[in-house]
């Protein structure tokens, strides 16, 4: 083989080896890079783990915040229940006391009836009955003297009550009731039994037309009685509120 060739074919040799050379430093150099960047196995595990300590801290704190917010909560709902228990119990006194509910308790009963047989020569027939002011008359005394709720013949009295008369016909709260007249009145029986005793007109019904015109009356205190919850209307037509200006 000539010289020349010799020469060309070692350059061209040389030039390959170089190339290839070139091509695995390039090669190693783009590994190192990778590895550099994702870093070594253990590294990321610590780093997995430290993201994993602040994760729980924050959910420690959301938790704690959670229960704080739970704890004042709580605070409320008592608060809200003990107001609401005493709305219950203020709703209570206020039905009992505008005779919503049926009641029951000592106190005393006045049993008061028409003559059933009157003279036939009576100047004035309707002095041998019972009249519906005769009924406040009585009503009247022993609120007076400390009543906590009053009935005639069952019909539970109000403030909406009204006791009238329609010709010879007694109504208490638009139903009729007939002699002989129960007065059930719960309280304190001594109380109200002073309170008839001092009332005038009390004692005019009681002992002058009473004894005068034979009607019947009685008044004893009772160790229970019940009265019955009203069983009007509530429900007013023509009331509105006005407006604020």
């Amino acid at each position: 083989m000539r010289p020349g060739i010799r020469s060309s074919l070692a350059a061209t040799v040389l030039m390959l080896v170089l190339g290839f050379l070139l091509v695995a430093v390039l090669r190693s150099q783009g590994g190192l890079a990778q590895a550099a960047s994702s870093g070594h196995p253990q590294d990321d595990l610590i780093r997995m783990v430290q993201g994993l300590e602040a994760d729980r801290e924050t959910l420690e704190m959301q938790v704690a915040e959670s229960r704080r917010a739970l704890d004042e909560l709580g605070r409320r709902l008592a608060a809200s229940r003990g107001l609401r228990d005493q709305f219950i119990a203020r709703a209570d006194t206020l039905q009992m006391e505008a005779g919503l509910v049926a009641v029951q308790g000592p106190g005393m009963r006045v049993t008061i009836s028409d003559n059933d047989q009157p003279p036939e020569n009576a100047a004035n027939p309707s002095n041998y009955i019972v009249h519906d002011y005769d009924l406040r008359v009585l009503v009247n005394a022993l609120w007076k003297g400390g009543a906590e709720a009053i009935a005639i013949n069952g019909e539970r009295l109000t403030l909406m009550s009204a006791i009238r008369c329609v010709g010879t016909t007694v109504l208490i709260n638009n139903q009729q009731v007939t002699s002989p007249f129960v007065i059930d009145a719960i309280g304190d029986s001594e109380r109200m039994t002073a309170a008839l005793d001092s009332d005038a007109d009390a004692l005019a019904l009681t002992v002058e037309q009473a004894i005068t015109f034979q009607l019947g009356y009685s008044a004893q205190p009772a160790s229970e009685l019940r009265i019955p919850a009203y069983q009007g209307v509530l429900v007013p037509t023509a009331l509105t509120t006005t407006e604020q200006t």
